[in-house]
């Protein structure tokens, strides 16, 4: 007869083992949920043409040498800087250096990627850069 008494700690002890079950299937359910990384912005390039082709001609003196043409961005937009001769040795362009394109600093910009622009001292590199469109 003892045993049909309920025992007001079992109730108790029912209801913290049904809510402790509750907050683990919460927490397991948000766990299991991903969310999906928002994609990369699009990047919109203005690219650079293509070489133009040169006829290079014979140096005007001895001692000189020859600059091949290569595109530079001036004035807000890709000019042609001709071949030319010049006085110092000139080592071949050299590969373009990786960039990391940072977030655009609003709608409306396209990137210009960096460039090899020969200057006095040598091939310059040229860091990319946004322009609006």
């Amino acid at each position: 007869m003892i045993d049909d008494v309920p025992n007001p700690h079992d109730a108790r002890r029912r209801r913290c083992l049904q809510a402790v079950s509750v907050m683990a299937l919460a927490a397991l359910v948000a766990s299991c949920a991903t969310v999906a990384p928002a994609p990369p912005p699009r990047v919109a390039y203005r690219e650079m043409p293509p070489p133009q082709a040169e006829v290079v001609p014979p140096p005007p003196a001895a001692g000189l040498y020859w600059v091949p043409g290569h595109w530079v961005w001036h004035d807000g937009g890709w000019r042609w800087m001709a071949g030319h001769y010049v006085s110092t040795p000139v080592p071949p362009m050299p590969a373009p250096a990786q960039e990391v394109v940072p977030v655009a600093p609003a709608p409306g910009y396209v990137w210009v990627r960096g460039h090899w622009r020969w200057g006095p001292a040598g091939w310059v590199w040229v860091r990319g850069f946004w322009v609006p469109r």
